[in-house]
């Protein structure tokens, strides 16, 4: 009788467990939001990337965080080079591990910066695909931990590599060039 009356009693307060927290059975998954700091990013140059999650609302602030720059390292016109922690909060990571700990607790219904991550573009013209992903885990101290839930974080961002605009300009006046040269030579020769 006891041993019955103790399965029920552990299998109902496991259900009130999980459900009076369910980011530890479900953890809803945010959209990161990102920033490229330049409008064009042309072979050789460094560039910067922010990264920024929504705070406040429903869920609270964020406390900490942490999530891969380039999980399965799949860049190959541009290279994670290092990253820099937003200001609210403590550097926690490694390498290609980005990690931040609240040093204070300001209120905020804006996405808040967690960080920019800087990247060097390689020598060739391309585009390549940024994912950051940091699904919840709090061993590994991957994910979003609000006040109130915990959160995967994903996200990715196109990066382009193109020439600078003055080559479109030459480009396009060599064509006119070329252009007008044969008309002329048409025009000069009537057939």
């Amino acid at each position: 009788m006891t041993k019955k009356m103790f399965s029920v009693l552990s299998l109902a307060v496991l259900t009130i467990f999980l459900t009076a927290a369910p980011s530890l059975a479900n953890p809803i998954t945010i959209d990161a939001t990102f920033n490229i700091l330049d409008d064009y990013i042309m072979p050789g140059e460094s560039f910067e990337v922010e990264i920024f999650a929504s705070e406040g609302g429903d869920y609270g602030d964020i406390f900490s965080f942490g999530f891969i720059a380039d999980p399965n390292q799949t860049l190959s016109f541009v290279s994670f080079d290092s990253y820099v922690i937003g200001d609210h909060f403590d550097d926690m990571g490694a390498g290609n591990y980005v990690s931040g700990f609240r040093n204070f607790d300001p209120t905020s219904t804006e996405p808040i910066l967690l960080a920019t991550l800087s990247f060097t573009a390689g020598g060739t013209l391309g585009t390549d695909t940024l994912n950051i992903e940091g699904m919840f885990n709090w061993s590994q101290g991957t994910g979003l931990f609000y006040d109130c839930i915990d959160a995967d974080i994903v996200g990715s961002v196109e990066l382009a590599v193109v020439p600078e605009p003055a080559t479109f300009a030459l480009l396009g006046i060599g064509i006119l060039g070329v252009g007008i040269w044969s008309k002329r030579r048409k025009d000069s020769n009537p057939a």
